[in-house]
């Protein structure tokens, strides 16, 4: 709802990146609870939280597309 331009220019540069943190985020996240271990759910929250930092960060230095500004 914040970004009305949702179009994609070309393929996603980070899009590995980001799959490859999402599941060593998610297996800790699941090791922690497995195991009891509240600070292993804590470091994979973190790591999840990267993933979208880097998915922000990726998107703000994409230049504005001037086509669709009509």
């Amino acid at each position: 709802m914040l970004f009305t331009n949702r179009s994609r220019t070309g393929p996603d540069p980070t899009l590995r990146y980001r799959a490859a943190l999402f599941v060593v985020g998610v297996g800790v996240i699941l090791s922690g609870m497995r195991f009891g271990k509240p600070w292993a759910v804590n470091v994979g929250i973190g790591v999840l939280l990267v993933a979208v930092l880097i998915r922000l960060t990726a998107r703000r230095r994409q230049p504005p597309d001037r086509d669709a500004t009509d």
